[in-house]
């Protein structure tokens, strides 16, 4: 018991402990019981937080959407881009995640007619893909011009169809 009183700078008198003299030990344990309640009495002040942002519902009665057209430019050359990983990824995420290789490569911001190839060997996977890079330029408010192109090259976006299935016909062809 002596010995255990000596590390802590303690001594006996009259039934009762004191210090005998203070040590370094006693100050850093009176220093971290300090910093324990102090700590421990600034920690639990509850946060507020606010959110600033604002945003709003872009669809709806009260929303108009000005159409915008693009051209886009496709390059002759294919590229290709590798992605490796573990098998237990799925193959969407590595089909992925080679697509996004191949548009960083070629700088592009879409791949036109992506092929993919997967190669799967001792736990792991291999994503070839290969197409041609696309950028779009010449972004543009959309005019009347635009929109006959547009119908013309897609007949059942014109604005009277009809569907019988999976086919769409316009009614320009049905009056025959």
């Amino acid at each position: 018991m002596g010995r255990f009183l000596f590390l802590f700078g303690l001594k006996r008198e009259n039934n009762t402990f004191a210090l005998k003299y203070k040590t370094p030990i006693m100050k850093t344990i009176k220093f971290i019981a300090l910093a324990t309640v102090v700590i421990s009495l600034t920690a639990c002040k509850t946060l507020e937080s606010s959110n600033t942002a604002k945003d709003a519902d872009i669809y709806g009665p009260t929303v108009f959407q000005k159409p915008v057209m693009a051209d886009l430019e496709v390059k002759a050359t294919k590229v290709t881009a590798t992605y490796s990983c573990s098998s237990s990824v799925a193959e969407s995420a590595a089909k992925s995640m080679a697509l996004l290789e191949a548009l960083k490569t070629s700088n592009a911001d879409v791949l036109i007619e992506p092929r993919y190839e997967i190669n799967r060997t001792l736990g792991k996977m291999e994503v070839i893909v290969t197409g041609y890079p696309a950028s779009y330029t010449n972004f543009r408010p959309m005019v009347a011009a635009d929109t006959l192109f547009i119908n013309a090259a897609n007949p059942a976006s014109a604005g009277s169809t009809t569907t019988q299935g999976p086919l769409s016909l316009s009614k320009k062809f049905l009056k025959k």
